[in-house]
């Protein structure tokens, strides 16, 4: 599914959702926003209404203490966590189960050091995501702006302003300013 809704830009740009005719563009634009707005803040946004993704087998950096790092967040269920052999194979965790452990956003803390700090040495199966009905929203604001922003801009592209009959038309950073804020608040503390 995706982040926001062609309705939902059309309503923005023109108070109303008649207009049919940059449907297909809106369509293109949306995905791209939604993939920008995965890329820069790690929030998945699932395929299916009704479900969240599974991620399976993704493997990670173990950072040496009670917290492991996911690469997608929100995490919904842990399903598996794996550490990395001395035979470069990988075995199931046994001294906590997954549902004992907590988990903020895309960390998940234990109760005990899962493996020691090293590269690629942790696997994990979990599910992660929002929903369509469940995308908060900021996040939806952030990808209708990017989405108008684009559309905006479709014939000026490499323009930054423009002198016409004496009048100076300059294209806007607020709009972008005001996604850059939105996505800060989901982006994470730390770098991966």
């Amino acid at each position: 599914m995706a982040i926001c809704t062609k309705e939902e830009v059309k309503t923005y740009i023109y108070g109303t959702t008649t207009p049919t005719t940059y449907d297909a563009l809106f369509t293109q634009l949306i995905a791209q926003a939604q993939k920008n707005i995965e890329r820069i803040t790690s929030v998945r946004i699932t395929a299916v209404s009704d479900a969240y993704d599974d991620v399976e087998n993704e493997i990670v950096n173990s950072i040496g203490i009670c917290e492991i790092r996911a690469k997608s967040k929100p995490i919904r269920t842990i399903t598996k966590v794996e550490t990395r052999q001395s035979d470069f194979s990988f075995s199931q965790q046994t001294t906590q189960s997954e549902s004992e452990m907590e988990v903020d956003g895309r960390s998940i803390y234990t109760s005990y050091s899962v493996a020691s700090k090293g590269q690629r040495n942790i696997r994990l199966t979990y599910t992660a995501g929002y929903k369509e009905d469940e995308v908060p929203d900021d996040l939806k604001l952030a990808a209708i702006m990017m989405v108008v922003g684009l559309f905006n801009k479709r014939e000026s592209v490499g323009y930054t302003s423009q002198n016409v009959l004496g009048l100076n038309l300059a294209i806007s950073n607020e709009q972008a300013f005001e996604i850059e804020n939105i996505l800060n608040k989901y982006k994470d503390a730390y770098a991966y």
